[in-house]
C-alpha cells in the first residue's frame, strides 16, 4: 500500500488542506484559507516566512477574516506558483540538524502589478483590506518611487469609496523609523498632487490611516532548487513556492491599528507603543556585522555566511563591532542584553543550513549602510572618539562594491564609485571623493577627518594586505 509521501507523489505543492493521507512531519497551520482582509505590497521569500507564518499562527490561535492578498511587482514565478498551488506552500525551519516543514495557507489571492495594473490600488480600496504590509526593499522609500505612487494613488481611491474606512500600512523594511518614513513620503505625493480632494485625503490620511513602525527579523535565503529537491523527497510532492528559514525569528509592531488586526501577538509577535529601540538593536547589532561579514567574505572569495563567520578573523570582526561600537550607542528595550543578543547573533549567522549568500546579503550596500551605521557615527563624532571596527565596515562596503563582484551587487551608488575607483590613483584620494562626493554618508560625517582617515588606512590594508591584516589593524594588533 503506498504510504503518506507516495500518494502525493508529483503533486503540484502541499496538499489541500484537510487532506486524508497527508505527508507524515508536515505541520498544518490553518484548516482553511480565510477570506482576505491584508495586502501585503511585496510577494518575496521574506514575507513568505515571517508576516505570513505570524498571520498563519494568529488565525489558528483565534480566528478572523485576515487572509492575504499578495502583490508581487512584476516577479511572476511565485504568483504563478501560488495559484497553481490553491494559495498553499511550505515554510521549512533548517539547521544543521533540523529540516521542519509546515504548511501555511493564507494567500486568498495574489497578483502581479505589471500584468493586472491597478489591481493593488483596487485591493486597497476595498473596505474588506484592514491592514497593508509591505517588503519593498529600502530602495523603495522614495516619494517619486512606484510604490509609494500606487499606495498613494489607492489611498485616494479608498478615501473616495467606502466612506474612508479606516486602515493601517505596515513597514516591514530595516528602516528606523519606518511607519513615520512611510507616512512622511505618502503625504509628500498626495501634497504635491493636483487632485481636488487633497485637503480633506491629507486630513483623512491624519485622522484613520495608522503608519505603525515594525522590526522584522528572520534569516530566510533566497530559495534554491536544492531545497525544492528536498522537499520532494521529504515530504512527496513538488513546492515551487517552498522557502526555508531560520528557527529565530522576531516581529515587533506598534499597536496602531484603527479597523483592527490579527492577533499576531498569540503567534509571538510583539506589540508596543514604541518599537525604536528593537530596531536600533536589530540595525546596529544584526544588520551592520551582517554587512560586514558579507563584505569581507566577498573581499576574500568567501560564497557563504557561515563559511565566512567560521574564519575566526572575520567572527573576531564581526564581534568587535557589535560589541565596542554598536552596542555602547544603544539603550536597549527592558530585558535584552547585548553581550548575550551577540552571541544568539553569532550563533544565527553560524547556521549552515542556510546557504545565506555573501553576494545575497551584501547587495544595495549604499542603501544598507546608511540606516545601520550613520545614527552610531553621530553618538561616536560627538563624543570625540573614533569606532575603528565601523571604520572597517565601511572600508570593506567601499572595496568591495568596487571589487570583481561589485557589479552583482545591484548597489544604486555603485557606478559612481566604481568611476571614483578608476579616477583616483590612490585608496586615499578614493575614499576622500567617496566619502565627501558621493550620497553614502550624510555630510558631516563625510568631512569627519579622523574617521575618513581610520576608512583610508583600513581600506589600504584591505586592498594590499588582505582580509586578515586589515582585520588585525581593524583591531590595534
Amino acid at each position: 500500500m503506498a504510504g503518506p509521501v507516495d500518494s502525493w507523489a508529483g503533486h503540484a505543492g502541499p496538499p489541500p488542506l484537510g487532506a486524508a493521507g497527508r505527508p507524515a512531519g508536515v505541520r498544518q497551520v490553518v484548516d482553511r484559507v480565510p477570506p482576505p482582509g491584508i495586502l501585503h505590497v511585496g510577494l518575496g521569500g521574506f514575507h513568505r516566512a515571517h508576516q505570513a507564518v505570524y498571520t498563519a499562527g494568529a488565525i489558528a490561535a483565534e480566528e478572523g477574516d485576515w487572509g492575504i492578498v499578495g502583490a508581487a511587482h512584476r516577479s511572476r514565478d511565485v504568483v504563478d506558483a501560488l495559484r497553481r498551488q490553491a494559495g498553499l506552500y511550505t515554510v521549512v525551519t533548517v539547521t544543521g540538524e533540523r529540516f521542519e516543514p509546515e504548511v501555511i495557507g493564507v494567500h486568498a489571492a495574489t497578483h502581479v502589478e505589471v500584468d493586472e495594473p491597478g489591481a493593488t490600488e483596487t485591493w486597497l480600496a476595498d473596505p474588506a483590506i484592514k491592514v497593508v504590509t509591505l517588503t519593498v526593499t529600502e530602495s523603495a522609500y522614495a516619494a517619486d518611487s512606484a510604490v509609494v505612487r500606487r499606495l498613494a494613488r489607492g489611498l485616494r481611491r479608498r478615501h473616495r469609496a467606502a466612506d474612508g474606512a479606516p486602515l493601517a500600512l505596515v513597514s516591514c523594511d530595516n528602516l528606523p523609523g519606518n511607519g513615520g518614513v512611510l507616512r512622511r513620503l505618502v503625504t509628500e505625493v498626495v501634497e504635491r498632487s493636483d487632485w481636488a480632494e487633497r485637503a480633506r485625503l491629507l486630513d483623512w490620511l491624519a485622522s484613520d490611516v495608522g503608519f505603525p513602525s515594525s522590526m522584522v527579523d528572520r534569516v530566510v535565503p533566497a530559495p534554491t532548487p536544492a531545497l525544492r529537491r528536498r522537499i520532494a523527497e521529504r515530504c512527496g510532492y513538488d513546492d515551487a513556492a517552498a522557502v526555508a528559514g531560520e528557527p529565530y525569528s522576531a516581529w515587533v509592531v506598534e499597536d496602531d491599528f484603527p479597523a483592527g488586526r490579527p492577533a499576531w501577538e498569540r503567534a509571538g509577535a510583539v506589540l508596543t507603543g514604541d518599537a525604536t529601540p528593537y530596531e536600533q538593536v536589530k540595525l546596529r547589532l544584526v544588520n551592520a556585522p551582517h554587512s560586514l561579514i558579507a563584505w569581507l567574505g566577498l573581499l576574500d572569495g568567501v560564497g557563504t555566511i557561515a563559511e565566512a563567520v567560521a574564519r575566526e578573523d572575520i567572527e573576531g570582526a564581526a564581534r568587535r563591532l557589535m560589541r565596542d561600537d554598536m552596542a555602547p550607542t544603544l539603550t536597549p528595550p527592558p530585558g535584552l542584553d547585548p553581550e548575550s543578543f551577540t552571541e544568539v547573533v553569532l550563533a544565527r549567522f553560524a547556521n549552515t543550513a542556510l546557504g545565506h549568500t555573501t553576494s545575497q546579503v551584501g547587495s544595495l550596500g549604499s542603501v544598507k549602510l546608511a540606516a545601520r551605521l550613520t545614527p552610531a557615527l553621530g553618538v561616536w563624532r560627538s563624543r570625540g572618539a573614533v569606532p575603528r571596527s565601523a571604520a572597517l565596515l565601511t572600508a570593506a562596503y567601499l572595496l568591495a562594491t568596487v571589487g570583481p563582484a561589485g557589479e552583482a551587487l545591484g548597489d544604486p551608488l555603485g557606478p559612481e564609485l566604481r568611476r571614483l575607483w578608476a579616477d583616483s590613483p590612490t585608496p586615499e584620494r578614493y575614499v576622500s571623493a567617496a566619502l565627501r562626493e558621493s550620497a553614502l554618508l550624510p555630510r558631516e560625517i563625510g568631512a569627519w577627518g579622523e574617521f575618513a582617515a581610520a576608512v583610508t588606512e583600513l581600506l589600504g590594508a584591505l586592498h594590499r594586505q588582505g582580509v586578515p591584516a586589515a582585520v588585525r589593524a581593524a583591531a590595534g594588533a
